[in-house]
């Protein structure tokens, strides 16, 4: 075989390679043998996969050339029997087994001989076989009741012998952190023997997988491992039930506001249904608002939240007067939860409710007889007619009779503000003699409402009042008159005027709503009119001052000849004065006696001169007395 004959068996920068060499020297060399061996690739090499053969690829020249491969290094990986030659001229190839469950670096060199066993070639060159991943143990599965901790052990290690698990690193996750999370994983153990304590989450049960990674430098492996955490019963739990103190007059009282019924498993997987019962330990101080079914017991079934609402919701109602004002009562009020497991001790809580005796105020009825007074009238309307108490023991009591709005103490007083004590017939009888003074001129309106307040107290400071109106009437009193003498007054028919009332003063005593004096007006008569008569006979209403100077300023005027000459007659003058409501006043103290004279005769109604006829003489004489 020529030169050319061995390159083209080669690769392709082999066969440039030689193929340039071979031209060089074919002119020198003209009839000479070539010998070669060339290695495929650069050393070092790696093989594929841990525990995987290597291959190592040659080429030679010439055909007959003998070749050998031998260990150099790294016998505890290849062994020299594990070394396998095979040859297709131009290429051979060195089959490197390494021993199961080893690495590491193994060295090796060919050589080619002659015939005569001369060597003419030699190649050497390096395999790092890959090491070999960490292998880890784990259980497929693990099993534990809740509220328990579990160690799982394991093992950890390199398929190769003796090889140092320094270098490696554990770590472990949960798929269910709700059950178990990582602060319930811990790695624990060393060298090869290795432990997985579990610590699932408090009253928890379910399932988490849990993720085992073994890692070093080069590969990282993982196991599951399925956890499963039993449910395993527990207590429900009973909170916020305490002791209690109320007055009896509260009415419903919640007394469990603050309770919280609580069950770890309700819900782990399954609904939990609790049963509460509430017994109170008689009726005699409180019974249950919600009579369910009886008044001192009380029961509801359902989850956790429904039963934790209606207790929350559950009323009781004190009996109000058990016993004296400021007692204390006190009844046990026991709380049983149940979830039918038969726990020892139950799940209960019993506490006091304390009841305060709360006192309560007297009940009466007062009213008033008369109920008007007029100004200035003092009477005795106070009357009670009963006075009760719902305390037991509650006989004495002090009363309080007032002016409602001090404000109006200028209407009215009364004749003692002093408390009247003693029991309800003393009371009855004492208040019949106070007496109410309606006060005189204090008025502006023609009536007045005045509260009178009534205050009736127990001997432990309970308190009931009532209010009664008695009404305050304006009095009304007439105008007076005065300045007017009894006199007679002797006067001759047809003298001039007199006046008959020159010292005449009327006054009225009562104002109106304003705060004035009230309006007056006056009418004059007398007992004989065909005597005389008045300049003005009415005055209209007017201020009393002003009627007063119009009165003195009235003139009477006999009538001339209204007698026969040397009689004498006598008329009464009649003055009445009424004021604005109607009230009147009279006067007639004097009397005019008229004496009727002799007066001369007296020519009327002649017409004055220019008015007058003319007079003629007559045609005869006329005699018209004649005989």
């Amino acid at each position: 075989m020529n030169n050319f004959a061995l390159v083209h068996r080669l690769s392709a920068p082999a066969r440039r390679a030689i193929l340039t060499l071979a031209l060089g020297l074919l002119g020198p060399l003209a009839g000479v043998a070539e010998t070669n061996l060339v290695l495929v690739g650069d050393s070092p090499f790696t093989n594929a996969a841990p525990g995987v053969a290597f291959t190592a690829a040659l080429t030679y020249a010439p055909a007959d050339m003998d070749i050998e491969a031998s260990v150099t290094g790294g016998d505890g990986v290849v062994p020299q029997a594990n070394v396998t030659l095979a040859t297709d001229y131009p290429d051979a190839q060195v089959v490197l087994t390494p021993l199961t469950n080893t690495s590491g670096q193994v060295s090796v060199t060919v050589e080619g001989r002659t015939d005569e066993g001369a060597v003419t070639n030699t190649v050497d060159f390096v395999v790092w076989f890959r090491r070999y991943p960490p292998t880890l143990t784990l259980p497929v599965t693990a099993t534990m009741d809740e509220d328990e901790t579990k160690a799982v052990p394991f093992t950890i290690g390199y398929p190769e012998s003796g090889r140092s698990l320094a270098g490696l690193e554990l770590s472990a996750v949960s798929s269910n952190a709700d059950l178990i999370d990582a602060d319930g994983i811990v790695l624990g153990g060393s060298g090869a023997n290795r432990t997985l304590t579990l610590t699932p989450k408090a009253d928890v049960n379910g399932t988490a997988v849990i993720t085992v990674t073994l890692e070093d430098d080069d590969y990282s492996v993982s196991k599951d491992m399925t956890l499963t955490v039993n449910p395993v019963p527990d207590r429900p739990t009973l909170t916020g039930v305490v002791p209690l103190a109320f007055d009896d007059n509260v009415g419903a009282t919640n007394i469990f506001s603050g309770v919280v019924i609580d069950d770890v498993d309700h819900n782990m997987p399954d609904p939990e249904e609790l049963t509460v019962t509430v017994t109170l330990a008689n009726d005699a101080y409180a019974v249950f608002a919600v009579q369910q079914p009886s008044t001192t017991s009380y029961a509801t079934t359902g989850t956790p939240d429904e039963v934790t609402a209606a207790i929350r919701a559950l009323a009781v109602i004190p009996h109000q007067g058990q016993g004296q004002p400021g007692m204390e009562n006190s009844v046990d009020v026991t709380v049983l939860v149940e979830d039918g497991e038969p726990w020892d001790p139950p799940v209960t809580e019993t506490v006091a409710l304390t009841i305060r005796v709360v006192n309560r105020p007297p009940d009466f009825l007062a009213y008033l007889n008369p109920d008007t007074v007029y100004e200035g009238q003092s009477i005795q309307p106070f009357h009670i007619d009963y006075i009760n108490d719902p305390d037991p023991g509650e006989d004495d009591f002090t009363l309080h009779v007032s002016l409602a709005d001090p404000a109006q103490s200028d209407l009215g007083s009364l004749s003692s503000t002093n408390a009247i004590r003693g029991n309800e017939s003393v009371i009855k009888s004492e208040i019949r003699t106070l007496v109410f003074e309606a006060a005189v001129g204090a008025m502006t309106t023609s009536s007045v409402p005045i509260a009178i307040r009534f205050d009736v107290y127990d001997s432990h400071g309970g308190m009931a009042s009532r209010t009664n109106i008695l009404m305050l009437l304006e009095l009304l009193r007439p105008p007076e008159i005065s300045g007017i003498p009894a006199v007679t007054i002797d006067v001759q028919d047809g003298s001039p005027p007199i006046v008959p009332y020159p010292e005449a003063l009327v006054r009225d005593p009562d104002l109106d709503h304003e705060g004035n004096p009230q309006l007056v007006r006056a009418a004059l008569s007398q007992t004989d009119p065909t005597l005389g008569s008045f300049s003005q006979d009415t005055l209209a209403l007017q201020y009393p001052s002003t009627l007063t100077e119009a009165l003195r300023e009235i003139t009477y005027q006999p009538y001339p000849g209204a007698l026969p000459v040397g009689q004498t007659a006598e008329t009464r003058l009649v003055l009445r004065v009424t004021d604005d409501s109607g009230l009147a006043a009279t006067n007639n103290s004097v009397v005019i006696r008229i004496t009727s004279v002799n007066n001369p005769p007296q020519i009327l109604n002649v017409p004055p001169p220019e008015l007058q006829p003319v007079r003629l003489p007559p045609a005869e004489d006329l005699r018209p007395f004649a005989g």
